[in-house]
């Protein structure tokens, strides 16, 4: 057939010729000349199952409508030899009328002609139009068989006409069906929240603001923009910052909730351990969050000047000088030596302190005798994780404790700071440099150039402030603690270990771990960028692809082409081009890369299966379908789609999400309401709603499913964690196991 009809032409036409003299009021209609055309079948013993008119001539040749009620009006084009075609519930009786207007107050003549699929009397039907099966086992399912189209799940919506044609409540661009429209694709829905769009259309607020009631305003904390901040701490695997004004921003590792500080806090000092993090409030008062386990992060009341987070303990000194810690204790870290201090440092499982004489002591485990103390006086101390470092009064540097990767073993020269991290340490010299020394494995030892007043190790990483007040980190990054957010983005990836994301002027960047080069992205403009397990790829804003990481099942090595969109699984990928069909490439184990023909309009890649969205709305998997999450269920059109380790969501048509697969952690129970996205992670899914805010369901032993407030535009669930892009100032939030 023609204009969205598949398939060959009926069997059997019926060609006429029909003139009217029309009189006032024929086919009930007061107020034009009108009349009808009537069809029957002329073939014993069969009926007429969908109907086509096709307009040869028309005169006059313009001021026709179609009414009626048998069928339903069908709208007629001016434009001869075009199809205006409407296709019949079975008959009951082998007839059926068109009736058309004359709007023009004069007789008009209708020649045309009329095929229809004519069929044995009672024959089998496809009554129903939602349940995937091939009713009348004539090879058409569902909204494929002419019996459905008039279905109201089979029904498409006519773009820009502002009529809810097919009655689901959506008009024009905000109906599914429309979103291939060139007017609707990236439409501005809303310039009272949104950053790049604030105000109106294509009015983007600058950096480090937000969009508040269609105005840019403020300049919040912002630690991927030209702020700067005031204290800088880096722990086991993540990293806090507070603002000049004493707002607070931690990222990395969150498995605990050390790196999700409470709302509101004003801070003067910040520090970080191993699950759990500190702040001194103004008042001088301690506050804690993140694993409470052994009192971590139940800070004793009284007025402090100085705070240190170790691994499972903190300490603290007190206005009077005294010295408090609190937490762990197995190896005596918490048993403070009675004295008056200026300083005091919590490591992995001991502690170290200045005493206002000059003298350093120590405390706790000394299996590698990082408490025993070389004599001499000190200006400063810092105690890692089995060794320890201090700054002497001649301004040279002292290191005891294990020394290997010769990690105390420090440079010569006069230093104004010094940080002992896991196997590294890394001191300010005199100068405002930085110098590194110790392990190198994560790049822990590379310091970056400039001058820097402030410092912090971690176990593998480190972060400085910098003269300026601007933030760097440097080291280990396989939970984003050194990648500092911020920053306005256009949209956002997450992987296994890392994420990538796409900045405001096209380019790319990620975080999070490198060891295949993963999160090393390519230079140039990008559209989209995906994350897989071990590797990422991206859409070039000239529709080439590019990926990068670990290439083990040629995951990296892109088909040529134009392309429109993409996906990552575990170790494929697929992308569709511009026509529409799909290309894969990857690991293929499963026969995850053998898409089926005919075009699509989007697609998903998951662990070892892959689906797409037909032209036409239907969902098609192919794949691994162990947990059967290759099997979509049918009789539902779709508008995206995504897959996760071994279970998929898609968004349908009436804006539900819907999840097939695997279910051993609730990660397809998605739940009621209207959603614009959807993301599969490993075992955990999650959704924007309408209003802009999030819903994650599934696993939640990793705080998965503890989501930000707010509006957001999109979301990414990856393995643990998921991130999403904030409304107001498109910046990126995440959370689960790795926090931004």
């Amino acid at each position: 057939m023609q204009d969205g009809h598949s398939g060959t032409n009926p069997p059997n036409t019926v060609e006429m010729v029909t003139l009217w003299t029309g009189t006032h009021g024929t086919c009930g209609r007061a107020d034009a000349f009108c009349g009808e055309v009537e069809v029957r079948s002329f073939f014993a013993g069969h009926e007429l199952r969908a109907t086509y008119v096709q307009i040869e001539t028309m005169s006059p040749p313009s001021g026709h409508t179609a009414f009626g009620d048998s069928p339903a009006a069908y709208g007629l084009s001016d434009t001869f030899g075009l199809w205006s075609y409407g296709t019949l519930a079975p008959l009951a009786a082998a007839r059926r009328v068109w009736k058309f207007d004359n709007f023009t107050g004069s007789d008009f003549v209708f020649r045309g002609r009329v095929w229809a699929d004519v069929v044995a009397v009672g024959a089998p039907r496809e009554a129903l139009c939602a349940d995937g099966l091939d009713n009348d086992g004539d090879g058409s399912v569902d909204c494929a068989d002419s019996d459905c189209a008039s279905a109201t799940n089979c029904a498409r919506e006519a773009c820009g006409n502002g009529i809810n044609d097919d009655g689901d409540g959506a008009t024009d661009c905000a109906d599914s069906d429309c979103r291939s429209d060139p007017a609707c694709i990236n439409p501005c829905t809303s310039v009272l929240d949104d950053f790049f769009n604030c105000g109106a259309c294509g009015v983007a607020c600058g950096a480090g603001q937000q969009c508040v009631a269609g105005v840019c305003v403020g300049n919040p904390f912002d630690l991927g923009q030209a702020g700067t901040v005031a204290s800088v701490a880096a722990g086991v695997s993540q990293s806090c910052a507070t603002a000049p004004d004493g707002r607070v921003a931690c990222w990395g590792y969150d498995n605990s909730g050390q790196s999700t500080p409470p709302a509101g806090l004003n801070l003067s000092a910040i520090t970080t351990g191993g699950t759990h993090s500190c702040g001194l409030l103004a008042s001088g008062a301690v506050v804690c969050w993140g694993s409470n386990t052994n009192g971590r992060a139940t800070p004793p009341a009284g007025t402090f000047s100085q705070i240190s987070a170790g691994t499972n303990h903190s300490c603290g000194r007190k206005t009077d000088g005294s010295v408090v810690c609190w937490g762990l204790n197995t190896n005596g870290q918490t048993t403070v030596p009675a004295g008056t201090y200026t300083a005091v440092s919590a490591g992995g499982s001991h502690s170290c302190g200045r005493k206002t004489d000059g003298s350093v002591v120590c405390w706790g485990l000394n299996t590698s005798r990082q408490t025993t103390v070389p004599a001499g006086t000190y200006s400063a101390v810092s105690a890692g994780i089995i060794h320890s470092c201090a700054i002497k009064s001649d301004g040279a540097l002292a290191c005891w404790g294990s020394n290997g990767s010769n990690r105390s073993r420090p440079p010569t020269g006069t230093f104004s700071a010094v940080a002992a991290g896991g196997s590294h340490s890394c001191g300010i010299r005199t100068t405002g440099a930085l110098a590194c020394w110790g392990s190198a494995t994560y790049k822990q030892t590379t310091a970056p150039t400039g001058s820097f007043s402030a410092l912090s190790a971690g176990t593998n990483h480190s972060c400085a402030r910098r003269a300026d007040g601007a933030l760097a980190c440097w080291g280990y990054d396989n939970y984003g603690q050194v990648s500092a957010p911020g920053g306005s983005y256009r949209a956002t990836s997450t992987g296994t270990g890392h994420g990538c994301r796409i900045r405001s002027d096209g380019t790319l960047a990620c975080w999070g771990d490198n060891t295949y080069a993963q999160a090393t992205p390519p230079a140039g403009s990008f559209s989209a960028v995906v994350s897989g397990q071990q590797h990422s790829c991206a859409l070039r804003s000239d529709g080439t692809l590019a990926c990068w990481g670990r290439n083990n099942y040629l995951q990296t090595t892109v088909p040529s082409g134009s392309f429109t969109a993409l996906s990552a699984g575990l170790n494929h990928n697929c992308a569709l081009r511009a026509d529409g069909t799909i290309a894969c490439w990857g690991r293929n184990t499963n026969s995850q890369l053998n898409a089926p023909t005919g075009a699509f309009s989007a697609i998903a890649a998951g662990g070892s299966h892959s689906c797409g969205v037909r032209s036409s709305g239907a969902v098609a998997c192919w794949g691994a379908n162990t947990y059967a999450q290759a099997t979509a269920p049918t009789g539902v059109l779709y508008q995206a789609i995504s897959a996760g380790q071994d279970h998929t969501c898609g968004l349908r048509a009436d804006n539900a999400v819907v999840c097939w697969g695997r279910n051993n952690y609730g990660q397809r129970a998605a739940p009621a309401g209207s959603f614009s996205a959807v993301t599969g992670g490993t075992s955990h899914s999650c959704g924007v709603r309408s209003d802009g805010t999030l819903v994650c369901w599934g696993r939640s032993n990793l705080r998965q499913l503890t989501v930000p407030a707010g509006a957001f535009v999109t979301v990414s669930a990856g393995v643990d964690f998921s991130c999403a892009l904030r409304r107001a100032d498109r910046r990126e939030l995440c959370w689960g196991a790795r926090a931004r």
